[in-house]
């Protein structure tokens, strides 16, 4: 007999909610799933700018399996900012970034110019390693949340200097530009320094005084960089290439940075978030090859972070996407050739496509992942984070 619609969909809710996959038994209520041996000693945080469930669907049809395929948890998050149904990357990372939901624009600080503490400066307090990724500059909205606390996400020379004193241990992406003095040509449509003070000191120089190793490209890396444990990797002027020729590939990058971490903070455990920052572009520009190619990009990163985090045992790794771009949908291909036809509901020809607010995927594994199954409201996840640190490892 078939299902009517809304027991079909009571039915799909239920099962993410049950991380297990069986049909027997309740779920754990989350306020319940972070006791015995759920307590990670390292968190993954990995951000697809931009992506939703048809990028996924694509992302599929065009790799043949996808390593998200192999989490256990699964679930949906609401995206809305405090001030619009749609938000934007800086409100959107801040939610996970804080728990705190602020208006579009704005870098982990409230409406009323509070400065909301950030999942890296507790995961700092508590004595762990942190770092940040992205296939952007290292100023953008997404990174920048989790560093910075800005009422404009444009001023990356100010947000530079700010990341530049946040004590972070491992920040890798483009951007070189933005931490030396300010020059006229710098990266296209960035802003000019906000406050007179910013973008006249060089960062790098500051930074390697204050003990980063500094590398302009991975394959310049010594092995210990002189036994610093901290690293500064600028690997573009201003963001990187494209996929899929970008030279590194995010996995790689992915790979260097949980091999630097998991060496410099044996006692303490770490929290790293890895952005792939290009698919919300592609999105924009209503370019579906470069979106599916920025997709299978950003799986194969999760494929080293997943291959790490299962390895160990002691490894949270959640992906998740900010935000949905561009109404984008699958609406024919060819499965034995994994071609793909896209289309996009918002923008045109001479119009960027937009952000939308659908409700975005939600993949996690390892202990502590149950709490993360069904659906969630942005700030919910940055909460739970939150909770994770407090609880700590055994």
């Amino acid at each position: 007999m078939a299902l009517r619609s809304g027991t079909r969909l009571l039915i799909c809710v239920l099962f993410l909610a049950n991380p297990c996959g069986s049909w027997g038994g309740e779920a754990q209520p989350r306020s319940r799933v972070f006791s015995g041996n759920a307590r990670p000693r390292n968190i993954i945080l990995m951000i697809g700018d931009g992506m939703g469930i048809s990028t996924l669907t694509a992302g599929k049809v065009a790799k043949g399996k996808l390593a998200l395929e192999d989490f256990p948890v699964g679930g949906f998050v609401t995206t809305w900012s405090e001030d619009d149904l749609v938000t934007d990357s800086a409100a959107g990372a801040t939610a996970y970034a804080t728990g705190k939901k602020t208006r579009n624009g704005r870098l982990s600080i409230a409406a009323d110019g509070a400065l909301l503490r950030t999942i890296v400066e507790e995961a700092r307090a508590r004595g762990m390693k942190t770092g940040v990724i992205a296939t952007s500059t290292v100023t953008h909205a997404t990174p920048a949340a989790f560093l910075a606390h800005h009422e404009d996400r444009d001023c990356e020379f100010d947000i530079a200097g700010q990341e530049a004193a946040s004590g972070v241990d491992l920040l890798m992406g483009g951007g070189r530009k933005h931490f030396r003095p300010y020059a006229e040509d710098v990266c296209e449509d960035a802003k000019p320094p906000c406050d007179k003070g910013a973008g006249k000191e060089n960062l790098i120089v500051n930074m390697k005084k204050d003990g980063y190793c500094y590398l302009s490209d991975l394959e310049s890396f010594d092995g210990d960089c002189g036994g610093s444990t901290k690293l500064l990797a600028l690997l573009a002027e201003c963001e990187m290439d494209e996929a899929p020729g970008r030279e590194p590939a995010l996995a790689e990058m992915t790979g260097f940075a949980l091999d630097f971490l998991s060496n410099v903070s044996r006692d303490s455990g770490f929290f790293l978030m890895i952005e792939g920052s290009q698919i919300d572009w592609a999105g924009h520009e209503r370019d579906s090859s470069w979106q599916i190619a920025e997709m299978v990009d950003f799986d194969d990163a999760v494929a080293s972070a997943h291959a790490f985090a299962k390895e160990r045992g002691d490894t949270l790794l959640v992906v998740i996407s900010d935000h949905e771009t561009g109404g984008y949908a699958v609406t024919g291909g060819d499965l034995s050739k994994g071609r793909v036809t896209g289309k996009y509901l918002s923008g045109g020809k001479t119009k960027e496509a937009t952000h939308t607010a659908q409700m975005v995927p939600l993949l996690a594994s390892g202990p502590g992942s149950a709490a993360f199954g069904g659906i969630h409201d942005n700030t919910e996840i940055g909460e739970l984070l939150f909770k994770l640190l407090a609880i700590g490892p055994d």
